[in-house]
C-alpha cells in the first residue's frame, strides 16, 4: 500500500484475458477501482496454477480463476479463499461444420471434435453433458488441447466436424456462416461458480478494507452491466479487446447478458456450488464432501451488494 499517495495497491493474477471477465475490465477501464482508492495491477500469466501459486508465494494478493483449484489445494494444506464471483456460467459452445448435417448429441460418435483450451473445468462440463446425453465418449474422435485461434482456423478448413470453443471466436464463426451453433453450455449446464477471485486468509484478514473496496468496485461493475446496453458496454471495453471488432464484441456481450453469464451479485451461491461439486465429483476431480465453508467467504459480497444498493437509492 502506498499510504503517502493514499493509493492501495493490489496485484492481481488472472488465468485469462477474456470478455467473460467484463466486470473486471470495466472496473479497471471506467475507474471503479480508482474511485475506491485502489491501484489494481493486472497480469495474465495464462492457464494452470501460475495465478494461484503467485498468491500463495506472495507475488500477488488476488488470483482470478476456477474455484475447483482452492478446493483441490485443501489436500496440499494450501488454503485459498474465494471471496467474490465474476462469472456464473460455462462460457463454451459446441459448433458444427455447416456442411455437416448434425444429428443431435449422438452424432458426436465417430466424428472429429476439436477441443479448445486446456482448463479442467471446460473438460469436466463437456464430459458431463456428453454422458447426460448418452454419448459414448470413447467413440468420439477428440482432438484436444488446441489454442482457440488455431482450433478455429483448422475447424473452418474442414479438419473437424465439430468444435468446442469459447468467445469471441465462437461468435465470429457463427456470424461468418462457418459454423452452426448446436449447444450453448451456459444453458445446458446451468448456473455454476465458474470464475472467482481468491486470496489467502491472511490478506483477507490483514487487509479486509482493501478486499471490501475491491469487491465493491466489482459490484458496481456488475450493476453497470445490468443497467447498460451491450453497445455501451462494448464501447467502454473495446480498448481491452481491440483484436475483436466492435460489432462482434457487442454481439458477444449481448449473448452473455442473455445467458446470465454475469451474476447480479458477487456472492458465490450455495446452489451453484452444489451443482459444481456434483459434476467435479462424478468426473473424479474432487472427493466428497467438499468443505466449501473453508474456502468460501461471502461476507465481502454481501456487504458490497448492500452498500451499492444503498448508494444508488
Amino acid at each position: 500500500m502506498n499510504s503517502a499517495l493514499g493509493v492501495d495497491n493490489i496485484r492481481l493474477r488472472a488465468v485469462a484475458d477474456t470478455i467473460l471477465y467484463l466486470p473486471l475490465t470495466l472496473a479497471i477501464r471506467t475507474g471503479l477501482f480508482r474511485a475506491e482508492g485502489l491501484d489494481v495491477e493486472l497480469h495474465v500469466p495464462g492457464p494452470g496454477p501460475r495465478s494461484a501459486n503467485a498468491v500463495l508465494g506472495g507475488q500477488a494478493e488476488v488470483a482470478l480463476g476456477g474455484i475447483w483449484r482452492p478446493a483441490m489445494y485443501l489436500a496440499l494444506r494450501k488454503r485459498l479463499v474465494a471471496f467474490a464471483a465474476i462469472a456464473r456460467r460455462c462460457p463454451m459452445f459446441l459448433l458444427s461444420n455447416p456442411e455437416f448435417v448434425a444429428s443431435g448429441w449422438k452424432g458426436l460418435e465417430g466424428r472429429r471434435v476439436i477441443l479448445c483450451g486446456d482448463a479442467v473445468s471446460q473438460w469436466v462440463v463437456f464430459r458431463m453433458l456428453c454422458e447426460a446425453n448418452h454419448v459414448d465418449i470413447s467413440k468420439v474422435r477428440l482432438l484436444p488441447d488446441f489454442q482457440p485461434e488455431e482450433g478455429a482456423e483448422l475447424f473452418a478448413a474442414g479438419v473437424s466436424d465439430y468444435i468446442y470453443i469459447g468467445q469471441p471466436l465462437a461468435e465470429e464463426l457463427i456470424l461468418s456462416d462457418k459454423a452452426h451453433l448446436l449447444v450453448t453450455f451456459a444453458e445446458a449446464a446451468g448456473p455454476l461458480p465458474w470464475s472467482v477471485f481468491m486470496a489467502t486468509p491472511k490478506f483477507l484478514s490483514d487487509r479486509r478494507d482493501s478486499a471490501s473496496r475491491f469487491v465493491r468496485a466489482l459490484q458496481n461493475a456488475l450493476k453497470q452491466i445490468s443497467d447498460q446496453k451491450p453497445a455501451q458496454l462494448a464501447e467502454a471495453a473495446h480498448a481491452a479487446f481491440s483484436s475483436t471488432s466492435s460489432s462482434t464484441l457487442e454481439q458477444v456481450i449481448a449473448r452473455y447478458k442473455q445467458l446470465g453469464a454475469w451474476p447480479g451479485s458477487t456472492r458465490i451461491e450455495s446452489a451453484d456450488l452444489a451443482s459444481w461439486e456434483r459434476m467435479l465429483v462424478l468426473q473424479g476431480v474432487l472427493s466428497p464432501p467438499v468443505d466449501w465453508a473453508a474456502i468460501v467467504d461471502n461476507s465481502f459480497a454481501e456487504a458490497a451488494a448492500t452498500e451499492v444498493v444503498r448508494g444508488s437509492a
